[in-house]
């Protein structure tokens, strides 16, 4: 449930690809808004598009042409519940359409950055913190998600955007931050959300499945399932750790 007990609009955005971006809105971000409508930017095939999420829009030509651009303002100023997914491939069309129209970017109540542990991806985690910035985006709205890492070694892998953290003032810390793991990468390929995984096997027999297996590489299948589906709890529940904490009222909201 969410935190706040306002509609938010999410902003999901980075200047670099791969970095977990479709799977925060979709798994972060959507299954704890269940009323949200999910507006994805991409001028390809976008990282949720075969997924079944409701209330989702997908925009694939881009933010050049007059209609997107009329389309996506639209979207943006008349639903309070909103989460914007830019795919890396329109992101600087983006960009330029939030410096066009100021407006547009102060509509949003949080900015979400997921950021990988390489060097190149954290350096473009600050670039893309510096644009917004630029932009006049309230550093506190500007949280950055770190994936791959536990909250116990985020502090050493991410050490360049922690120490930028302190000089921009945005967010980070070790409750936005999310493991790598084979159970997601394993739904993504099947087009599966987390949730639903979970509503499908929770109260699936395993040992009957198991044991009834017809074949030596079925059975290895089902073992294997079985471990995604105890790993799936925990791994939503991490998930709503995360959601709770970009959530929570920043300083001077709502007044």
């Amino acid at each position: 449930m969410n935190t706040n007990e306002d509609p938010l609009k999410f902003l999901v955005i980075s200047t670099s690809g791969s970095v977990g971006k479709s799977t925060i809105a979709r798994e972060v971000l959507a299954s704890n808004m269940p009323n949200a409508k999910i507006l994805q930017l991409e001028k390809h095939n976008s990282g949720n598009e075969n997924y079944k999420i409701k209330n989702t829009i997908n925009v694939v030509s881009g933010t050049k042409s007059q209609e997107d651009i009329v389309k996506l303002t639209k979207e943006i100023f008349i639903n309070e519940s909103l989460i914007v997914d830019v795919g890396v491939s329109i992101v600087n069309d983006f960009i330029e359409l939030l410096n066009y129209d100021r407006e547009l970017i102060s509509m949003f109540d949080r900015i979400i950055i997921p950021t990988r542990p390489r060097p190149k991806i954290q350096n473009d985690t600050i670039t893309t913190i510096n644009i917004l910035l630029d932009l006049g985006i309230e550093p506190a709205k500007i949280l950055v998600v770190a994936n791959e890492t536990s909250k116990t070694e985020y502090e050493e892998k991410f050490k360049p955007i922690i120490v930028a953290s302190k000089k921009l003032k945005f967010n980070i810390s070790k409750n936005l931050t999310i493991m790598e793991s084979e159970t997601i990468l394993r739904l993504e390929n099947s087009k599966q959300t987390l949730v639903d995984f979970i509503d499908k096997t929770k109260d699936f027999d395993w040992e009957d499945a198991i044991s009834s297996s017809k074949s030596v590489a079925d059975k290895k299948e089902n073992m294997l399932l079985r471990t995604y589906a105890n790993a799936a709890t925990f791994i939503k529940a991490d998930m709503d750790t995360v959601f709770k904490e970009i959530t929570k009222p920043i300083k001077g909201e709502g007044k």
